[in-house]
């Protein structure tokens, strides 16, 4: 072939094993070095260029029993880098509301936990990676996180 503006920008690049090589343009080669464990590809926000992101809900994660260290009417943020599970359930007679934020201010309520009738009600919801989650009330009977 030819040496021209496509073999000379791949002329240009240090790949090293595990690489991504994508085209930012006609004949113009970049490349994403290779990224950690259960990373996934995913554009970027600006549709220009390829890069990883956190890995889907659940892969390398496990179920966790925090019910000893956490505390109803407490927030708590998720600094674990990437989105968790969370899952409560009350057996109080009152229901109770789960929320979420993003700034620890403004809250939105995502669930309820506590007693309906004769059924006890838990609930799941997930948390983004930064945000702050709570459960409003007096009691925690089972508290679960996947992380």
């Amino acid at each position: 072939q030819a040496y021209d503006a496509g073999l000379s920008s791949l002329a240009g690049l240090s790949l090293s094993a595990g690489d991504v090589l994508y085209a930012t343009g006609a004949d113009t080669l970049a490349r994403l070095a290779k990224g950690t464990a259960y990373q996934s590809l995913r554009m970027n926000s600006g549709a220009t260029a390829i890069e990883y992101g956190e890995p889907p809900l659940g892969v390398g994660q496990t179920w966790q029993n925090v019910s000893g260290s956490r505390a109803a009417a407490t927030s708590y943020q998720n600094t674990t880098g990437r989105s968790i599970m969370v899952a409560i359930v009350n057996i109080q007679s009152i229901q109770y509301g789960i929320q979420v934020s993003s700034d620890n201010s403004t809250w939105i309520t995502v669930g309820l936990t506590g007693l309906t009738g004769t059924l006890t009600a838990g609930t799941t919801f997930i948390v983004p990676s930064g945000w702050y989650y709570k459960q409003n009330g007096t009691t925690v009977y089972i508290w679960a996180e996947l992380r």
